[in-house]
């Protein structure tokens, strides 16, 4: 199917939906409300429309959408409606484009709005894949080193300023929190132009690029795959903590962090490139802090929107039972045995072992990947993926659910790092209903210092409150 073709079908889908939503809700047209609904409703196309071409039956399209409106809008209607009704129009009438859409904006004439949907082949320039080498790259699950390689190449030394600011200017609108990193961006762009009669095919010249470039080049990779997640202040300021974690201990160990996750190398690149840059420190702690917040936001949103492409196809996985509309939200508190250290922390029912390990680990400052395992009370016992290569009989914790498992009357046991043996006590405060005006997980309240992930022998460890 040509591009132009999938703009044409992408926009009347969006048309059809706000026309149902404006009809509902008696909404003035040209007012500020309803722009902001035409532009929110056009991204949950773009990701229904995407589910879609990948899903192999329209019950598999609806289920992931229904997870997708749980784990993101806890299920609310104005984000399931638009789901459900874009998934039922392309599966009818649509089925044959596979075109991918990898952005969407909407233009305003005359007070009568219009999707544009960016295509994936309009984000990539034909000079900076003249192989075809890169754009296959772009749909490995995880992406390559030498795909982010050749990416950050062509976005600082293959691609007319004119489409850096283009790119970039959609990539800011879609995450803002980029915007202090690209202040200068056209005097970055500027420097490189001076720098450009240096290149060829066979050297690359010394001059490393800047931050929006490499922004350019991640937004590239990505966006062929992955539809831009949301995400509100909640969201951003649990982000923007592991962010910070993971940049203490990029600047304090100059290693690639999180090398457990799903998508390894983004974190190892954006660090490897960033230093090359000389930042003073203050901006460099900064640029890294920002950068790998955002690499945590779209590692999740690759790993929520393909879960077939990172599950081990053999492997069991608990069935997703959950009700999108009337989720539970789980308080739990987090004892760390052995120090005065707790968390309090609320997550959704439908979050995995996997995920809160994640969770726990960022609530106590902790960077590096290594083994652990759940043993719940219920007698369920689950273990990091990385395990289960040995161990085929324990479920993988990326395909388990808290809510299976963790109630008022059960709760668990999580052991991490089986050198270091840190030890978690998790009970269940209180289980309510899930509130869609808040974002999960939500932290409640931490108590004590954490210790450091690799303490000295003098750290202070008091035996006596394990009671």
């Amino acid at each position: 199917m040509r591009p132009d073709k999938t703009r044409k079908h992408f926009a009347e889908i969006c048309e059809c939906i706000w026309n149902r939503i404006a009809d509902m809700n008696d909404m003035d047209p040209s007012s500020e409300d309803a722009k902001s609904m035409y532009r929110m409703t056009a991204r949950f196309v773009m990701f229904a429309w995407n589910t879609c071409n990948s899903a192999k039956t329209l019950l598999d399209a609806q289920r992931k959408v229904r997870r997708y409106a749980a784990r993101h809008w806890e299920g609310h209607d104005a984000a399931l409606m638009p789901l459900m009704d874009t998934i039922e129009l392309k599966w009818r009438e649509y089925r044959e484009d596979k075109g991918f859409i990898s952005r969407t904006d909407v233009d305003f004439e005359n007070g009568t709005p219009r999707a544009v949907a960016f295509v994936k082949e309009d984000l990539l320039t034909d000079e900076g894949d003249k192989d075809g080498d890169l754009t296959e790259g772009l749909y490995e699950y995880p992406i390559s080193l030498d795909t982010f390689r050749g990416m950050y190449t062509q976005a600082v030394w293959l691609s007319e300023v004119e489409y850096k600011k283009e790119v970039l200017d959609g990539v800011l609108k879609q995450y803002p929190m980029l915007e202090p990193l690209c202040q200068n961006a056209n005097k970055c762009f500027a420097e490189t132009e001076k720098h450009a009669f240096e290149y060829d095919d066979d050297e690359i010249p010394d001059y490393p690029g800047s931050v929006p470039e490499l922004i350019i080049a991640i937004a590239n990779i990505y966006s062929q795959t992955t539809s831009c997640p949301h995400f509100g202040p909640g969201k951003l300021e649990y982000i923007n903590d592991a962010g910070k974690i993971i940049a203490k201990h990029f600047m304090k160990t100059g290693e690639p962090p999180f090398g457990g996750f799903p998508e390894p190398c983004l974190f190892g690149y954006i660090g490897g490139v960033i230093e090359r840059l000389k930042l003073p420190k203050t901006k460099l702690k900064k640029t890294l802090e920002t950068m790998f917040a955002w690499a945590m936001l779209l590692c999740e949103a690759r790993t929520d929107q393909h879960p077939e492409q990172y599950e081990d196809s053999n492997e069991k996985e608990e069935e997703y039972d959950f009700n999108p509309m009337k989720l539970r939200a789980l308080h739990l508190h987090i004892k760390l045995l052995g120090y005065k250290s707790t968390a309090d922390v609320i997550v959704l029912e439908d979050t995995t072992f996997d995920k809160l390990s994640r969770i726990i680990n960022i609530l106590f400052r902790r960077t590096d990947e290594h083994l652990f395992r759940f043993e719940c009370e219920d007698g369920f016992v689950t273990i990091s993926r990385k395990e289960r290569e040995e161990d085929k009989e324990t479920m993988s914790a990326d395909c388990c659910y808290v809510g299976h498992h963790l109630s008022k009357r059960t709760g668990a046991f999580f052991l991490y790092d089986y050198g270091d043996e840190w030890e978690h006590d998790i009970t269940v405060k209180n289980i309510s209903e899930a509130n869609y005006r808040e974002e999960y997980p939500k932290i409640l309240r931490l108590t004590g210092e954490p210790p450091s992930q690799y303490a000295d022998e003098d750290d202070e460890f008091d035996e006596g409150n394990d009671d």
